[in-house]
């Protein structure tokens, strides 16, 4: 039990974060891997005091019945995989962010549903 908690431990500390889209297929997702560099890189996760895993902010997007995006719902949990979580959402049309919580994610987790917020509200205004 332990060796394999190491593994996910180890599989989950190599990546800052993640985008999962729609595939190509209506049951797919793609996830894009994200890690920081500069000012962010140097950020101290923020402890969940969970043995079970850190904690991560999560967006979810979904479409409307235009087929634009339209923002969802976001929120923080506590995973031991994120990714896992995210592959089991896989044909439900949800789409996003997941990002590890730091002592500086919060800003660029909220930067980040500014942004997308913004270019969805463009996007429908044209």
């Amino acid at each position: 039990m332990l060796l394999r908690k190491l593994i996910f431990n180890m599989h989950v500390s190599k990546y800052d974060g993640f985008y999962f889209l729609p595939g190509n297929q209506e049951d797919e997702l793609e996830l894009s891997f994200y890690s920081f560099d500069g000012e962010l890189a140097n950020s101290k996760k923020v402890e969940s005091n969970n043995p079970i895993g850190d904690i991560w902010h999560v967006a979810f997007f979904t479409k409307d019945d235009k087929g634009e995006p339209l923002f969802d719902y976001s929120f923080e949990a506590i995973f031991s995989d994120p990714e896992v979580y995210i592959k089991n959402l896989c044909g439900m049309g949800l789409f996003g962010c997941v990002l590890r919580k730091t002592d500086k994610s919060v800003k660029w987790f909220n930067d980040y549903l500014d942004k997308v917020k913004n270019r969805v509200t463009i996007m429908k205004l044209k």
